[in-house]
């Protein structure tokens, strides 16, 4: 019985031992080998192949783009979206990159933001995020699109032709919360031509005609009280339809007016060679 518990111990040490050194021995040809793998570029050929049957399997069994959808869209040319997608007819559904496609979607000038879906087994869903356009912006004789946020749009103003022009230094970040208060006074809001940021510290707003329209002279710092005062005004004595050049409404206690001849109106769209809507160098 001695025998046999000793006989037994010194099996467990030895099975132990050799255990242990296979374990060993294993797993240092098993990291050797994956790294040959990797490092031979074995393991990624085998993953892209094995990639390619998954999505040929997919599509065999059904799963292939029949038709895309796209909500949002507004300004945004479909041509520009469709070269954007890159993606054709009856290919794995699987297969199709939805980040990348995003991407692309986000470098298209009108485009704020792009969500993609796929929808199995055989569509793809778009949905956009547009710019708002308030205003076009001058830059020399170049008149460039201007969001709501302030922000520059590089692409074409045709369509945007009737839209405010804002000038100025510093006119293109400012201009948005002027604009909104505009939206308050539809009648007055109506009739603005353009926006003037002077000295980068207040503004003027040209009504009617770019040349020889009503300019209103705000307050640096107390637009809105301005422009309450001339609704008010506007609504008792019709001011904005007396035949003046200038309201200067800078002056809390005093309304400064000033008269003129109106000029027959000329045509304040803009002309063709300003529709590049690109900045010069």
């Amino acid at each position: 019985m001695h025998f046999f518990d000793s006989f037994l111990t010194r099996f467990k040490n030895f099975f132990s031992r050799f255990f242990a050194v296979f374990l060993f021995l294993f797993f240092t040809l098993l990291a050797g080998g994956l790294t040959w793998f990797i490092q031979t570029g074995s393991f990624l050929n085998e993953w892209d192949r094995l990639k390619l049957k998954t999505q040929k399997a997919s599509a065999d069994a059904g799963l292939s783009l029949k038709k895309v959808f796209i909500e949002g869209r507004v300004r945004t040319r479909v041509n520009d979206i469709h070269l954007a997608l890159s993606v054709r007819e009856n290919m794995p559904i699987m297969a199709i990159d939805l980040e990348r496609i995003k991407e692309n979607l986000e470098l298209l000038p009108w485009v704020e933001s792009a969500r993609i879906e796929r929808y199995l087994p055989s569509s793809l869903y778009i949905f956009l995020t547009e710019k708002t356009p308030i205003a076009l912006y001058q830059e020399k004789s170049i008149h460039i699109p201007l969001d709501d946020k302030g922000n520059l749009i590089e692409t074409s103003v045709q369509g945007l032709e009737n839209f405010p022009i804002v000038i100025g230094q510093g006119s293109a970040k400012t201009a948005p919360a002027l604009i909104s208060l505009l939206e308050d006074y539809p009648e007055l809001n109506n009739r603005v031509k353009s926006l003037k940021r002077i000295g980068d510290r207040r503004w003027n707003i040209i009504l009617d005609d770019l040349d020889y329209g009503l300019t209103l002279l705000l307050p640096e710092g107390s637009e809105k009280e301005a422009l309450q005062r001339l609704d008010k005004l506007n609504k008792e004595q019709k001011i904005l339809e007396k035949n003046l050049s200038e309201i200067d409404l800078r002056l809390k206690d005093r309304l400064i007016v000033k008269g003129g001849k109106k000029k027959p109106l000329k045509n304040d769209k803009i002309t063709p060679e300003q529709l590049v809507g690109e900045r010069n160098a």
